[in-house]
This record gives C-alpha cells, structure tokens and sequence, in this order.
C-alpha cells in the first residue's frame, strides 16, 4: 500500500441488543454463542458481555495481522477507545465486572465514570510501548493529530494534537478546558478546567427548571464524592460564567441561571 489511508471501525457492541423488541422477543446481551464462557457460573447475560468483548480484541487482532501481512504495520498508527462509559441495559450489570473500577457514573452521567474512558495507542518506534499517560485528551483532538501526521494544518477544529502525548511527553491540563452537554433526564452540563470539574445537574418540572451545581477535583478525588464547591465559591462562579457561555441558540440546555 503506497498511499495514506484512514479506517474507522465502529463496532456497535457490547451494546445491548435494544433493538430486539420486547414481550416475547429478548432484550439482552445475546451472542450467536458463549464459546469458552458458557460454562461459567455468570448470569446469561454477563456470557454474553464478556464473549462480546473477546470477539472485539479478536477483531483488533485480525486488524494487527492484516496489516502485518501487507507489511504495513510498522507505519500504521492504530488508537483504539470508547465513546462513552460502560452501559447498564439488557441485564448487564456493570459491577459484575467492574467496569467503571472506583470512576462514579456510568453512560449518560457526566461523572468521570460517564466520560473519562481509556484509550489505546500503538505506532511502532513512535509511541513508547508498555507506557501509561495520564494527559486528557477528546475525540475532537483526532482531527489535528492525524492533520499533524500528515503534515497538515486542521483549520477549523477546537482539538488539540496528541503527538505530545503520544509519544511519551505527560502534558499538563491546567490550561485547557473540556465541556460537555446531555439532555435527557432533565438536562446536564459539566465543564472540566485543570483538575476541577463542574457539574451542572437539571430538573425541570413544567415550566420551572430548579440546577445543582456540584464541583470536585477529579485527580485528588477521583471517586467524586467530595463536593467542594463551597471551598471554591469564585472558583464555581468563574467556570458557571464559561459554562453559560458555551452553548448557542441552538442548544439543548437553558442559558438561564436561574
């Protein structure tokens, strides 16, 4: 293969299967099989979860000797990650395994549990091999780092490239800020600057729309179980006022600080 190429694989599982239907049709974590896992002493479900995530490392694996054989794995630069934290649906429990370890939340939270998920990087002679990085990075800093690669400027994205992190230098995250915004439920915001993360919680019943803040220092508390914000109050006034400023008129959230 002579020429750049780019490959985005978007595997739907271990996703539980909602689209199944309900009554007599199953909603859970079916899988054509159980292989190793049936004899297990583990709840249907949690087979299946667990068979579901051996065949995503095979297909990983499969990807790796594919380009091995094309003897193109060498100058392929390969990151793999999650877009959100792990899920509780079609019986899945997410203690079972332990999925979110002491992260609180879950999918759909904006607690660390919800958003912070690990990623894989592998580049051969470019990225240290067997190394941990702690920098936070986003899915909007792919755009800039593959830009980066190439040898091309990503005009128009809010990313940041990764090449520093990836190649073994820790970056500090005091300068930058993370935000982001859920709907559902009520409605939720959460602005991370540094190390201190507020969340901004929504309960809207009819017209009137009741907020609580909370704000925790995500690398001294990583379990968030510790609401400082009244430690911080011009701290949480501070990033209130960038959080307000985020959304546009067509947002999903209420400007109103009220």
């Amino acid at each position: 293969h002579q020429k750049p190429f780019f490959c985005l694989y978007t595997p739907n599982t271990p996703h539980a299967n909602n689209e199944g239907g309900r009554g007599e049709h199953r909603r859970g974590m079916e899988v054509p099989d159980y292989a190793h896992f049936k004899d297990k002493d583990w709840p249907l479900e949690e087979k299946g979860f667990a068979k579901m995530m051996y065949d995503l490392d095979q297909d990983v694996k499969n990807l790796k000797t594919l380009l091995k054989n094309k003897g193109i794995l060498e100058n392929t630069i390969i990151l793999f990650t999650s877009d959100n934290g792990p899920h509780q649906e079609g019986k899945h429990e997410l203690e079972f395994f332990d999925s979110n370890g002491e992260k609180r939340g879950l999918k759909r939270d904006l607690y660390e549990g919800g958003v912070r998920v690990p990623m894989i990087a592998y580049w051969a002679n470019h990225i240290p091999a067997g190394k941990v990085n702690h920098s936070i990075v986003g899915f909007q800093d792919f755009l800039p780092t593959f830009a980066e690669i190439l040898g091309l400027e990503a005009k128009e994205s809010n990313g940041l490239s990764m090449m520093p992190k990836l190649t073994g230098k820790e970056m500090a995250n005091i300068k930058r800020s993370l935000y982001w915004e859920f709907g559902e439920k009520g409605g939720k915001q959460a602005l991370l600057k540094g190390n201190k993360k507020l969340v901004r919680l929504m309960n809207r019943k009819g017209k009137s729309t009741n907020e609580v803040f909370e704000l925790y220092d995500v690398v001294k508390d990583p379990t968030e179980s510790n609401n400082i914000i009244d430690q911080y109050p011009e701290m949480a006034e501070s990033m209130k006022e960038q959080m307000y400023s985020i959304p546009d008129e067509n947002t999903i959230m209420p400007k109103t600080k009220s």
